[in-house]
């Protein structure tokens, strides 16, 4: 089964998506960026989709974070906005981004994962 890293520092969009994923992936769950850290270094992931905007950073922070570690997984970048130099900056560094309003946002896991 595929595993999944949902950051997030809303608890209730982290519970609600990771309840929607457990029927399809083993999930694992993080509020912000240092506990991510933490799981990435404990545990080897299939995708991990971070939020963009945290308490305690940014996703990008995060994605430098497992470039230096040498962790290449697909990463998938969200927020709530659809701000164009976050869109940018996520291409620039090789995430996919996507809102967490969108329709899609299932389907970008779904793509990512499998």
């Amino acid at each position: 089964m595929k595993k999944i890293l949902i950051v997030d520092d809303s608890p209730d969009f982290l519970d609600a998506l990771s309840y929607i994923l457990k029927k399809h992936y083993e999930v694992a769950t993080a509020g912000g960026v240092e506990e991510a850290k933490e799981e990435l270094l404990t545990s080897a992931f299939d995708v991990i989709c971070s939020d963009y905007y945290m308490a305690d950073g940014t996703g990008l922070n995060l994605l430098e974070f497992c470039k230096q570690e040498k962790i290449s997984v697909p990463f998938i970048l969200m927020s709530a906005t659809r701000e164009q130099h976050i869109v940018i900056e996520a291409k620039l560094h090789g995430a996919v981004f996507v809102e967490k309003t969108d329709s899609d946002l299932l389907s970008v896991i779904r793509e990512n994962a499998d």
